[in-house]
């Protein structure tokens, strides 16, 4: 199982990136645009997973306090991928950092850079690129996700709700 911890997009920055969302596909048809119920922050990305071994990990992941908090969605940047921009918080890094030292997974070399990703495309495939203000999004918990067929769109599936 392929598997990442994340928080889902919720509140005023779901429906506005949402509209923008069914509006860019017509728009902007040879995008492979992500869909609407998939849109997450991802907190962790956590790799292969054996399928007996993610009771253990929902057990670990279990003991980290659901948080309350906001987050703000403001700009798109672009470069083969599209993506919402998050403001950085001091209580979402946290949470980003408790997920890592829960699951053993070691963080990535480069920053932790929170995002929204909204379209992927080969270079040369014409995106949006209007910068907006997409607003507040609440965090009331984050869920372990399993990616589904990758390849042309990605699918997810919620293994488990951590609220």
């Amino acid at each position: 199982m392929r598997l990442f911890v994340g928080v889902p997009v919720a509140g005023e920055a779901r429906a506005k990136l949402e509209a923008a969302l069914d509006r860019w596909r017509r728009e902007y048809p040879r995008a492979r645009w992500e869909m609407a119920e998939d849109l997450h922050i991802t907190l962790q990305f956590l790799g292969n997973w054996e399928a007996g071994r993610v009771q253990e990990l929902i057990d670990a992941l279990a003991t980290i306090a659901a948080p309350r908090f906001t987050v703000r969605v403001a700009g798109l940047k672009k470069k083969g991928v599209l993506w919402a921009e998050v403001e950085t918080s001091p209580h979402l890094e946290r949470l980003a950092e408790e997920v890592m030292r829960r699951t053993g997974v070691a963080r990535e070399e480069r920053p932790y850079r929170p995002h929204i990703t909204l379209a992927r495309a080969r270079e040369k495939t014409a995106l949006p690129c209007e910068p907006d203000a997409w607003g507040a999004c609440p965090v009331t918990g984050f869920d372990l996700y399993e990616t589904l067929a990758p390849g042309s769109r990605p699918r997810y599936r919620i293994v488990h709700r951590f609220a």
